[in-house]
């Protein structure tokens, strides 16, 4: 999805960090973040909310809920095997049409990728993971790898992310501040759709926006016309 205005001046945050109600709740405007919900006017959404897989019940049938953590199983072309886990928006982003390929691959019977969701948020997992083994002793570091299970970690909210939510919250007031005050906007004009608004905030006509961008004028050129 291509973006424009001051939103693309100033960085979005195309991720989903949580559902349409939460970043309400913290004061994140929706227009430029993601959020767990269908993308639509004056709801920048989850890119992948059609093909969601994670609708499903068998791949926790979590959307509208997210976004969350999932653990997954990749066996490789050359039969190298992890578990890991990562968020669902990521999985759909780098994972998914992997996934796609293999079942492809497989019903035709080629060797292709193994990847499956096998945890949800709290169930265990099998990763490769480095620990200190002195950790909490005057000791120094000593760092061994281990396969122990270990719990998919939750997905952090909106409410627990600390700073971010912070910056989110001053980027939006200084959104408002550029859709008041179109003189102080950073890029191209500002676009409609770009904005979440509601009754009391009237945005101005889009012809009646003065460019940010300098328009160069041609100069008299002092010759009179003959």
């Amino acid at each position: 999805m291509q973006t424009s205005g001051v939103a693309a001046s100033m960085g979005l945050h195309p991720n989903p960090i949580g559902t349409l109600d939460e970043l309400r709740r913290e004061g994140i405007g929706p227009a430029f973040v993601g959020s767990c919900a269908p993308p639509s006017k004056g709801v920048r959404g989850c890119s992948h909310y059609e093909k969601c897989i994670f609708r499903l019940t068998k791949n926790g049938g979590f959307r509208d809920l997210g976004p969350r953590n999932i653990g997954f199983y990749h066996q490789t072309h050359e039969g190298h095997k992890r578990q890991e886990f990562m968020a669902c928006f990521t999985f759909m982003q780098t994972l998914y049409e992997r996934m796609r390929a293999g079942i492809r691959d497989r019903e035709d019977g080629l060797n292709g990728e193994i990847i499956r969701i096998v945890a949800q948020e709290g169930q265990l997992i099998r990763p490769k993971h480095t620990i200190n083994v002195n950790a909490g002793t005057n000791l120094a570091p000593k760092w061994d790898r281990r396969t122990d299970p270990i719990p998919v970690p939750a997905f952090q909210r909106p409410h627990e992310q600390g700073s971010t939510s912070y910056d989110l919250i001053l980027e939006n007031e200084e959104k408002q501040r550029q859709i008041e005050d179109p003189e102080l906007a950073v890029g191209p004009p500002i676009k409609a759709e770009d904005m979440e608004y509601g009754d009391e905030d009237k945005l101005p006509e889009l012809d009646d926006i003065p460019s940010a961008v300098p328009v160069a004028k041609p100069k008299p050129s002092g010759k009179k016309n003959v």
